[in-house]
Formats: structure tokens, C-alpha cells, sequence
């Protein structure tokens, strides 16, 4: 009899217990998709910018001193205004420069921007592909030299 007293406590513990577990890991989640962070740099993901969107794939990689990301966001209704407004963002407000010719206008295609990295002697590329319903933004941190796209 005593035992069956013992076991309904101990089972709410347990609940409690996985609850804020949970609840630890969805802010934590939450946290992380409002910036993009390769060591010393943080830049302000793409749904900061143009509010949520379904992430279905996130890979991390790092070879020696170059560490890569990718972040694969599919089902975005117009993925052309979210990227003409995230280009801007990096542009203006994040130092980013065009480093390829690209064109918004067409179905898919990719585009890619570059800065210098906090630590000067890492860039910072950022590539990113898209289509009609999806985009993928791969970032990566590693030694380089940045050549600017010529306007001419």
C-alpha cells in the first residue's frame, strides 16, 4: 500500500522533470535561429529577417580552421521577395558585398555574397540557392582573400 503512495510522486517528479527538458531544448531552438554563428561571428539569420519559415535541414561541418553550415528552408511561399529582402539586410547593414551575378527574376539560380570575417585573416562566404518554393544557405568561415564582383 505504501508503495503505491511512493509511485504517483515519483511519477510527477518524472514528468516535471521531462517537461523542462523540453521546454529547455525548444527555447534553446528558438535562440538559435535567430542568428547564423561561425566561432567570433553572428550574423542575423534569414527568418530574423522575414519572420519564420520551415527549416527541414541543418548540417554543420568543420575541416581544419574552415567551418561550413547549411540550412535548407523548404515550402516558403515567395522565396524571391525573403531573398531580395535578407540581400539587402546582409548588404547594408552586415557588410556583405556581391561576389556573383545573379538574378532574382529567374526560377532558380544561386547567388553569393562575401565579408571579412571579425578575425581579418578568415572571409566569411555565404551561397545560396534557391528555387521556386525552397532555399538553401550555405555559410562558410575559412582563410581566403574576397574578389569583388566588377560592375562594369
Amino acid at each position: 500500500m505504501k508503495k503505491r503512495y511512493l509511485i504517483i510522486p515519483i511519477l510527477i517528479i518524472i514528468i516535471i522533470i521531462i517537461i523542462i527538458i523540453i521546454t529547455c531544448i525548444v527555447f534553446k531552438n528558438k535562440k538559435d535561429d535567430k542568428y547564423y554563428v561561425l566561432k567570433d561571428d553572428k550574423i542575423k539569420s534569414i527568418t530574423s529577417i522575414v519572420g519564420q519559415r520551415k527549416l527541414i535541414k541543418k548540417t554543420n561541418k568543420k575541416y581544419n580552421s574552415t567551418i561550413i553550415k547549411s540550412y535548407k528552408y523548404n515550402k516558403v511561399k515567395d522565396p524571391y521577395t525573403d531573398l531580395s529582402k535578407y540581400i539587402l539586410y546582409l548588404e547594408q547593414e552586415s557588410n556583405f558585398i556581391n561576389t556573383k551575378n545573379f538574378n532574382l527574376n529567374n526560377n532558380k539560380g544561386s547567388i553569393q555574397l562575401s565579408r571579412y570575417s571579425t578575425n581579418k585573416s578568415y572571409i566569411i562566404i555565404m551561397d545560396i540557392n534557391y528555387n521556386s518554393n525552397s532555399y538553401t544557405i550555405r555559410i562558410t568561415r575559412g582563410k581566403g582573400k574576397i574578389t569583388p564582383l566588377n560592375k562594369s
